[in-house]
């Protein structure tokens, strides 16, 4: 995320703590719900410096997967990512 706006980084953390807040708080099981899109026009109507959306544009930079795993049960083969 280097490469995002202040703006922008804020936006996510923001986004990404109301699932949070309607997750572990609420605890209801939705995604971009009422409770969710409530609290998000909440944020967007006082805030100036960003705008939180259930859309976005930002470039994404994905890590190739290095390493397989094996299903003991069937033997398919799929990639993983070591902690």
């Amino acid at each position: 995320m280097s490469k995002l706006s202040t703006a922008e980084i804020n936006s996510t953390l923001c986004y990404e703590m109301i699932h949070s807040l309607v997750d572990r708080i609420l605890k209801k099981n939705e995604i971009h719900d009422p409770n969710f899109l409530k609290k998000m026009h909440e944020i967007n109507a006082k805030e100036k410096n960003f705008q939180i959306s259930v859309r976005h544009s930002f470039p994404i930079e994905r890590r190739e997967l290095k390493y397989i795993g094996t299903c003991q049960n069937c033997g398919e083969k799929f990639f993983i990512e070591k902690e």
